[in-house]
């Protein structure tokens, strides 16, 4: 009875087309979800836990390993960023630990000289290069008459897609090495912390590498715009702002992901190729910024102690001032800033989460696993992008780490909006039924 006043009463104040499409998102939450009684509780649960599981394996899983042609890296700070190809050749550099090099958000740029053994077949070698966004990344070649002239090419998300040597959404250059070997060089300017890498690929295992990074794309997209859909669907049902948040969220997030890989950089005009790294920064910035209302949404209920609450809307007026920042070309101090909100806000997540007063569904323990999980698995993936011994060893890609965080803190938060929405509905049931016997007696 309470549910057919409830879509009485939304008939008539909703227009016909918002009816209809509340009308499509029940069907479809009852066909995605189905019937209560259907699938245990306990199975449904342990559903989820397996999905997400088999998203982590497929994104950690390590590509098909592809032969290396680089017979040696060596690196050269270049803190001034003053420093030209005839001053760096010939010089004395440090071997980095790996094939990966970890560099903090500076004004400087890094060198590598790179010696590549040619290939078995064909002259050809990719020098492919991770992650995506980089700046700009400039390549030397001894050119073929002179070795003291040389030849230079450059790429980034500064510059244009159309002038890549390929066209894909990798960065990456197309080098002819001379049998035995060859020695390039390699320029490297980004104002994003990160770990970058280069390898020398056969043009075919380049294109391997490339399709790989597709799947892994689509599954990740696939998977945020489902949660993204379903968010939506059940805000459309039951006008909860937590759930509206939560959408807002999912969005950002997923834009930032297809920003962050590449993916957008095809369609961005070739007169404004540096859009893409400003997009990037500011959905960056926006990544640390949602959370945070939705979080602080969330744990109203629970009537947590006022001034933590207080807390999330301090560090809320942190997000403008990062705007600001950026408006006035602060950039590289904007993407620092926001670096350090973010883990800020996941331990001052865990924080609040242990001082919640208040029992609601789910309980506060479920809150209290949740995000000391989120927290563990953010602090893995910093701790494993900023060690240059870890990320050797595991060879952890920005990608990984963005794609497994988004899916980790999207399912989860997911599930606990499944829990509190099933709870709030069998309120309402029981709620009609006791009307019923109510108006009987």
């Amino acid at each position: 009875m309470a549910r057919s006043r409830r879509a009485e009463f939304r008939a008539e104040t909703n227009p016909r087309w918002v009816s209809r499409l509340i009308g499509v998102a029940t069907g479809l939450r009852a066909l995605v979800l189905g019937p209560p009684d259907t699938i245990a509780r306990g199975d449904r649960l342990r559903l989820r836990i397996a999905v997400l599981v088999l998203f982590a394996g497929l994104i950690l899983a390590q590509p098909v390993l592809a032969r290396d042609l680089i017979l040696s890296r060596a690196v050269l700070e270049d803190p001034t960023a003053s420093l030209t190809i005839a001053e760096v050749a010939g010089r004395v550099t440090a071997p980095p630990a790996g094939a990966s090099l970890v560099v903090p958000s500076t004004n400087a740029a890094y060198w590598l000289c790179l010696r590549v053994q040619a290939p078995t077949s064909g002259g050809k070698v990719v020098l492919y290069l991770i992650p995506t966004y980089l700046n700009e990344v400039r390549l030397y070649e001894a050119g073929s008459g002179n070795p003291l002239t040389w030849k230079t090419h450059v790429t980034g998300n500064h510059y244009a897609y159309g002038d890549r040597d390929r066209a894909e959404r990798s960065l990456g250059f197309v080098v002819d090495v001379a049998a035995p070997e060859s020695t390039f060089y390699l320029r490297f300017k980004t104002r994003s912390p990160e770990s970058f890498s280069v390898e020398a690929l056969s043009l075919a295992e380049a294109e391997s590498r490339d399709r790989q990074r597709d799947v892994v794309v689509t599954f990740f997209v696939t998977a945020m715009l489902c949660l993204l859909l379903w968010a939506i669907l059940n805000y459309l049902l039951d006008r909860q702002p937590v759930t509206g948040l939560f959408a807002i969220h999912q969005a950002v997030y997923t834009l930032f992901g297809v920003v962050a890989t590449g993916y957008l950089a095809p369609y961005i005009p070739a007169r404004f190729p540096q859009l893409v790294d400003s997009l990037n920064i500011v959905l960056y910035c926006g990544i640390g910024f949602t959370p945070l209302l939705f979080c602080r949404e969330l744990f109203r209920p629970y009537k947590p102690p006022p001034v933590l609450i207080r807390g999330i809307s301090l560090l809320l007026c942190v997000f403008p001032l990062l705007l600001v920042a950026i408006a006035l070309g602060y950039d590289t101090q904007a993407v620092n800033a926001n670096a350090v909100l973010i883990k800020i806000t996941w331990l001052y997540f865990a924080v609040i989460a242990f001082s919640l007063r208040v029992e609601r569904t789910p309980s506060r323990r479920i809150l209290q696993i949740f995000f000391i999980a989120i927290l563990m698995n953010n602090a893995i993936f910093w701790f494993a992008n900023r060690n240059t011994w870890i990320a050797a060893k595991f060879s952890l890609t920005a990608m990984q780490t963005l794609i497994i965080d988004g899916l980790v803190i999207g399912g989860l938060f997911a599930m606990i909006l499944h829990t509190r929405a099933r709870q709030a509905q069998q309120e309402a049931q029981q709620a009609a039924v006791d009307l019923v016997l109510v108006q009987k007696n």
